[in-house]
């Protein structure tokens, strides 16, 4: 029900970028009903440790984890991609690059933002006064555009989305004026847009800021949907990153479908998408295992004996149901066949069976809505688990990476 899709990524390690550019044919229709989407997978570059980056926008969930999983190939080492592969993105370029990629940074500190571009001996600073807020009404509307209008695009919808589309990108130009419109970083930045980076530095003041809409008047694009990368990043978790060292071998992923009591989605609706897009040949990266039964206490179980054994997974992918702050397992023994899972209880989880990446097919998982009466604290991580989404929670616990939905 949500094409937006967020990528929250950790910075526990060196800097050593993998670049991998695509392009999807749903672009030239869209003006952001596809936001963006992004995966920080596992970190190699052969036996070099990687901070792999993938940007591409996307129209649906299954191909988003698609791209996630062929990612996680390309910085295995798998960079040349089989003829069968298939035509729903071409790479265009997976050469693994170095630190010399031109990296623009945005960080939002209490009544300040500041724009650093950084890469080919370059270091320029913009450092602006901030304030923005998006209003509730704009929430709910960018909120309606990108789930129920997709559902129902019949009049008079069409109307009501060509006035939030209107409104998107006018937030998006606001928001280029106020970080980095006449400055020197834009001037240094703009002729190679396509070969740069950019990174949102996402603590709890500028999480509901929709930076993805960042939208260069000029061009009349958003920034999201013209650099090599775009994502959101957590510098300070409570945990650091624990990922498996470099090793030969496949990538393995654990699948869990989770179908609550009347569910109307179809078991297979997301799998048997990622697994059509990957035949033949193109399978070979990847070693996946379903989980069975799709309880909690069995994905715990099942990591801990990876972890045991040696051979921790790569990636967890949930496809199930979510809210605002947590998801849904199945569990027969509670009613609705339902489990609710807070992001601490998976994100510590993760971490213990240092499983890096965690991909989730979940509604509102990457959607920050905070309580009527939040509890008085200064302690950053307790406002995270408080007031961030369920994907900011998770990477708080020490995940690489989080792809999720918005």
């Amino acid at each position: 029900c949500c094409d937006s899709f967020l990528l929250y990524e950790c910075h526990g390690h060196p800097r050593k970028y993998g670049r991998l550019s695509e392009w999807s044919s749903s672009a030239s229709a869209i003006q952001f009903r596809s936001l963006i989407a992004l995966t920080a997978s596992r970190r190699y570059e052969r036996s070099k440790p990687v901070q792999p980056r993938l940007s591409v926008p996307i129209s649906t969930t299954s191909r988003c984890g698609f791209l996630a999983w062929r990612a996680m190939a390309e910085r295995r080492g798998f960079c040349s991609l089989p003829q069968d592969t298939p035509s729903i993105c071409n790479v265009l370029d997976a050469t693994l690059t170095s630190n010399s990629v031109p990296t623009l940074r945005i960080s939002h500190t209490a009544s300040h933002v500041e724009a650093m571009l950084e890469g080919d001996g370059l270091r320029q600073t913009e450092k602006r006064p901030f304030s923005f807020t998006l209003s509730a009404q704009d929430a709910e509307d960018i909120r309606w555009y990108l789930e129920d209008y997709r559902i129902y695009p019949v009049e008079p919808t069409p109307k009501i989305a060509r006035r939030i589309e209107r409104r998107m990108s006018d937030i998006g130009r606001e928001l280029f004026q106020r970080v980095v419109a006449g400055s020197d970083v834009w001037e240094a930045v703009r002729g190679r847009l396509a070969d740069t980076r950019i990174e949102v530095e996402t603590e709890l003041e500028d999480a509901l800021v929709p930076w993805e809409l960042l939208r260069d008047p000029v061009a009349d694009l958003p920034l999201a949907l013209g650099v090599s990368s775009f994502v959101r990043c957590h510098s300070r978790p409570a945990l650091r990153p624990n990922p498996p060292a470099p090793e030969p071998g496949k990538i393995r992923i654990l699948l869990a479908i989770c179908r609550l009591e009347g569910d109307q989605v179809g078991f297979r609706s997301v799998a048997r998408r990622l697994i059509r897009g990957l035949t033949g040949s193109a399978r070979e990266p990847f070693d996946l295992e379903v989980l069975r039964p799709p309880t909690f206490e069995q994905l715990a179980k099942r990591l801990r004996e990876a972890k045991a054994q040696g051979q921790p997974f790569h990636a967890v992918h949930f496809d199930g149901h979510g809210l605002s702050g947590e998801v849904f397992f199945e569990n027969p023994k509670l009613e609705g066949n339902r489990e609710s899972v807070k992001a601490g209880e998976l994100g510590k989880l993760l971490h213990e069976t240092r499983v890096p990446l965690l991909i989730l097919n979940a509604c509102r998982s990457a959607s920050s809505v905070p309580p009527e009466q939040p509890a008085q604290t200064d302690d950053p991580h307790q406002r995270i688990r408080q007031l961030g989404s369920f994907a900011h929670a998770v990477m708080d616990y020490g995940a690489s990476g989080v792809v999720a939905w918005r």
